[in-house]
């Protein structure tokens, strides 16, 4: 083998090396590439995903406000149904005033009852109690 044969050869297997070498740092740049851009990809995706995580908060405490309300709506609800019955079930208050009036009329009725017959007794007490003193004036 010549010296120019053995020189050709080597040099197409550095050549060789070289395109390789241009082939596998083409490769690691795609790679590396390929990398970069999956990694935007997850930076993106992690931003979309808290953003989506602060609105489902909002959400959920908008929802809890509503709830919360609601609660409280439907607790006076019941509370007013609770004394809408108990107030149709009262008498009006010209019924109550009617029947206040008429109830006063029969205790003064009553009072002047017991007055005439208090006097009456006191009455009789006293008759008695004369009838008794002058029996025991006369037996004395």
């Amino acid at each position: 083998m010549s010296k120019a044969h053995h020189s050709q050869l080597s040099q197409d297997r550095m050549l060789g090396q070289l395109s390789q070498c241009e082939y596998t740092f083409s490769k690691c740049r795609l790679l590396s590439t390929m990398c970069d851009a999956e990694l935007e990809n997850y930076k993106n995706l992690s931003t979309q995903i808290a953003s989506d995580i602060e609105k489902a908060k909002e959400e959920i405490e908008t929802t809890k406000t509503k709830f919360k309300e609601a609660k409280t709506i439907r607790k006076n609800r019941v509370e007013y149904e609770v004394l809408a019955k108990i107030i149709n079930e009262q008498p009006d208050r010209k019924q109550t005033c009617e029947v206040l009036s008429q109830i006063q009329k029969e205790l003064r009725n009553w009072n002047k009852t017991s007055t005439g017959v208090l006097g009456v007794t006191d009455q009789r007490v006293k008759i008695k109690k004369l009838a008794v003193a002058t029996l025991w004036l006369w037996a004395a």
